[in-house]
């Protein structure tokens, strides 16, 4: 009788007999089992990814917020008859720019900034953002009768959208102030190239 294990490769299956190939010659067994033993190492696989994945109950998981989707972070301030205001931004790749606007009935004139920022700094805010419910927020936060206090308009741009939340005097909630004082303790932090 012909060897048929030389013609054919292990694993080959033959389901109308229920025989498969292996690297001894032929096996005979039910195709049933076979597929059982596949599904359960599957099913196996799957579960203690899951276990992986899964937080230990009361305990929180990190949040981690990927680089790519926060590119840029900004902050803008001014008010009505200010000599001058600013414009911030940081940018995920490390650079600052800040920019003072002039105001031309005071006789100011605008003045441009760079600087560079430390990638892990830029990762702070970016998680701030996240954590403090950034996205979540109104656009807008103003008492209507208040046209001409000074204003802060903090923006965060997001897989290419940008998110503007403006407030005007202290409208607003508390987790944006942090985020706006945490933006400015940044800055202070920069060494500012005036251009």
């Amino acid at each position: 009788m012909k060897n048929l294990s030389t013609n054919f490769e292990a694993g080959d299956t033959f389901a109308a007999v229920g025989v498969t190939a292996n690297r001894f010659g032929w096996m005979r067994q039910p195709m049933s089992a076979l597929i059982r033993h596949r599904f359960g190492l599957w099913a196996c696989l799957a579960w203690a990814l899951y276990g992986c994945m899964s937080p230990i109950a009361g305990a929180q998981a990190p949040v981690r917020i990927p680089a790519a989707m926060i590119t840029e972070i900004t902050l803008e301030r001014g008010c009505f008859g200010c000599a001058d205001g600013s414009a911030l931004a940081f940018r995920s790749d490390g650079t600052a720019t800040l920019v003072r606007t002039g105001n031309a009935r005071s006789g100011t004139l605008d003045l441009r900034s760079t600087g560079t920022i430390v990638q892990a700094d830029f990762e702070k805010l970016a998680t701030m953002a996240w954590t403090k419910g950034f996205f979540e927020l109104k656009d807008s936060y103003q008492d209507p009768q208040i046209q001409d206090g000074p204003w802060v308009t903090t923006g965060v741009t997001r897989g290419g959208v940008v998110k503007r939340v403006f407030r005007r005097d202290d409208a607003g909630p508390a987790s944006l102030r942090e985020m706006e004082a945490a933006i400015e303790a940044l800055q202070s932090q920069v060494r500012w190239t005036l251009q």
